[in-house]
């Protein structure tokens, strides 16, 4: 699929008029329109996670990796322009004025598609054949993939009846294989990656040297059949000293078996890399300036969906070809590969880059576009959002509706924003579950056994956007763990907000946009929500009153014993995504608060400066002098009286020793006007029991006859 750039004001004047390359491969289906989607939409299988229930299931993760396509690899012209090997790292690291560091290369001495010997006559060959020096001029030749029976074949390698006098056709059990590359300095390279692919057993040679069998026993005969099969094309992967290979000429050869004489199918393909010490030059590529940029992407869309991903370093080098994009192996190439070519250029349809749907998921970036791509203002927005944007095809979503800057996957580039959009999370999150789906070997929070731990301290608030419920399955459970006794929990929803006037709709089949229809994000799922005991199914408190798009709140229910608590997020039987934020406060309470909930006070009348019992006495003051906020005659108690000293009064009250305030101040005025503020030194403050209360006496110096005191409590809830 393919995006060009937009003719807003910030942006580039073009239009791209090209169709949308069809997927290869594997199939799951045409992408539709950003609201709807097939069950099969989705990754079949990746290198890192057995993604096979996926085929079946919505809103599921998934982990794939990524990697860079190795300059020189060949990329065929998918959008009709010249095949030509892919340039992208080059590219980048012109357009970012990076030099790499001098140093061996990374170098593909045998890549797939490379024209090797055969021969599958029948023949003995013995051991000679695995030589440097063993004539094989007379034998066939041929590009690999290499051998028969599939139909991905580049070269139909045959066979002949080895026994004719038998009923049936009798294969020949071995077909070999012979490749000479010229290697000058082996010893440049750290070692050798060899990955070789073969249907049903085979034995490869360095220099007439074994240095891999499967399935054979060791110096196996030409007429001996394997002791088992691995399936249709298998794949292994070695690594190999660099003493094994000579400066100048060497020889890989191979030798493939037949499991038995009926077998349909042969399949042979071979590669060899010189890895330099370190990485060498240009291997690194992580520590180019515009890696970073490609890092962005994924991790922008695994923090918003059920995608997790891991780059690759090595690719080696598979060619793309028109009937194959060769699929991630761990160690080998990602499962999405990203590379570049010429396309067409700064004119003409003005292609930035096109992406394959899944299972294919490579991506090709216009290397011939250096005026687009050389703009690295924003933070390169233009390379950023172009590569979202593909990968956005990679995950099956297709174009979407109309063109007014409000979506990453509009057919147009735009500048007015950075990344996915509310749309295309939506999208996401429809297919892939969101960011908390990654739960337990990466599948999910649906039941509490996989809840999502919720990362928050006492006395803090915890929120994420974009989350989601998105089918009529979906649960969402999340685990508050180590919650102390009497700590209130504070568990809020809200539902996605839609813009005013949002429209969406489908690409039109000639290319052209639709002018789409208002889609309300907001009103999908009327959720509910619970707070669940430790375990996992006793509902302590639940919310779902609100009407369908309106926010759900559990205000400060208190833990009645320590340990771990659920929450719970439900949605009804609409089968479609519901995107909703999520605030969790978690707070041990003051001891103001303790002595509050301990009460009972009426619903709303439990803050310090109410008076549920109508006495002029404010709870904050109730709590302090230990009187009782529910009683109306249970009124402050002071006396005053001379003190020990003629130049002193005494003044004395009762206060509640558990009481806990910010500060607490005593004025003295003898017109109760004018007041002036007095801080008693220890020997005039006596404190003394009084049965569940205290006893204060605090001595006044006696400025006049007569004086009045007040005290003031200064509390922050």
């Amino acid at each position: 699929m393919c995006w060009a750039p937009g003719v807003a004001p910030e942006v580039i004047a073009a239009f791209h008029a090209v169709e949308d390359s069809e997927p290869i491969g594997d199939d799951p289906g045409t992408p539709q329109p950003a609201t709807q989607f097939s069950e099969n939409e989705r990754w079949g299988r990746t290198a890192t996670f057995n993604s096979f229930l996926e085929l079946i299931e919505q809103g599921k993760p998934t982990t794939l990796t990524w990697s860079f396509v190795a300059d020189g690899t060949s990329i065929f012209g998918f959008n009709g322009e010249p095949t030509s090997d892919s340039d992208l790292i080059e590219f980048l690291d012109g357009v970012y004025g990076e030099s790499p560091s001098q140093g061996p290369e990374t170098t593909m001495y045998l890549q797939s598609g490379d024209v090797w010997k055969y021969l599958a006559d029948g023949s003995d060959q013995g051991t000679n054949w695995r030589e440097i020096d063993f004539d094989d001029s007379s034998w066939p030749s041929g590009p690999s993939q290499l051998g028969y029976g599939d139909g991905d074949e580049a070269t139909n390698a045959g066979y002949i009846d080895a026994d004719p006098n038998t009923t049936g056709i009798q294969k020949n059990p071995t077909t070999y294989f012979r490749s000479t590359i010229n290697i000058e300095d082996p010893t440049i390279f750290e070692n050798f990656t060899l990955n070789y692919l073969f249907d049903d057993g085979i034995v490869v040679y360095v220099n007439g040297e074994e240095v891999a069998r499967i399935n054979l026993a060791s110096n196996p005969s030409f007429d001996d059949y394997t002791s088992g099969s691995d399936g249709d094309n298998a794949t292994r992967s070695l690594t190999l000293a660099s003493s094994i290979f000579h400066a100048g000429t060497n020889t890989i050869a191979a030798e493939v078996h037949q499991t038995n004489s009926r077998s349909s199918d042969v399949s042979f393909d071979l590669t060899l890399t010189g890895n330099p010490p370190g990485g060498g030059r240009g291997d690194d590529l992580t520590s180019r300036s515009w890696f970073a940029i490609f890092q962005q992407v994924f991790d922008n869309i695994s923090a918003h969906t059920g995608i997790t991903y891991v780059y690759e370093p090595n690719d080696d080098g598979a060619n793309m070809t028109q009937n194959n994009l060769p699929s991630g192996s761990l160690g080998v190439r990602g499962d999405i590969r990203i590379g570049g070519h010429y396309i067409d250029g700064d004119s003409g349809s003005n292609t930035l880059a096109y992406n394959f749907s899944p299972s294919g998921g490579d991506m090709v970036i216009d290397t011939s576009n250096a005026s687009f791509y050389g703009d690295l203002s924003r933070d390169s927005l233009n390379l950023r959002n172009v590569v979202e944007h593909e990968h956005g095809h990679g995950l099956a979503l297709d174009h979407i509706c109309p063109i007014n800057q409000t979506k990453l996957m509009e057919p147009f580039i735009s500048r007015r924003f950075r990344g996915l959009q509310l749309d295309d999370i939506f999208s996401l999150n429809r297919l892939y579950g969101d960011y908390f789906e990654k739960q337990n070997s990466q599948r999910n929070n649906d039941t509490p056994n996989n809840a999502a731990r919720i990362p928050i301290l006492p006395n803090s608030v915890y929120q994420r956007d974009y989350l989601s419920i998105d089918d009529n399955t979906d649960v969402d459970y999340f685990l508050l763990e180590g919650v102390a006794p009497g700590d209130l929990i504070t568990f809020r929803i809200h539902p996605v907000a839609t813009p005013d006037g949002f429209l969406e709709g489908p690409q039109n089949a000639d290319g052209s946009c639709s002018a789409g229809s208002q889609y309300d994000f907001t009103n999908i799922h009327d959720l509910g929500i619970a707070i669940l005991s430790a375990n996992g199914q006793t509902v302590l408190s639940e919310a779902s009153a609100a009407f369908i798009g309106q926010s759900e709140e559990i205000v400060s229910f208190e833990a009645s014993q320590g340990g771990n608590y659920y929450l719970e997020v439900a949605g009804d039987s609409s089968n479609n995504c519901q995107l909703y934020s999520l605030e969790v406060a978690l707070t041990t309470p003051t001891p103001y608060q303790q002595w509050a909930s301990s009460l009972s006070l009426p619903e709303g009348q439990a803050g310090p400066n109410q008076d549920p019992d109508n006495d002029g006495i404010l709870n904050i003051q109730e709590y302090y002098f230990g009187l009782s906020p529910l009683v109306a005659n249970d009124h402050l108690k002071m006396t005053s009286g001379p003190a020990q000293t003629e130049d002193h009064f005494s003044f004395t009250f009762s206060r509640n020793p558990e009481a806990i305030v910010d500060r607490v101040t005593y004025e003295m005025s003898s017109t109760l006007s004018d007041w002036s503020e007095f801080v008693p030194t220890a020997d005039q403050i006596t404190i003394s029991p009084a049965g569940d209360l205290e006893e204060v006496t605090i001595s006044i110096p006696k400025n006049q006859n007569q004086q009045y005191v007040r005290i003031g409590i200064y509390f922050t809830e």
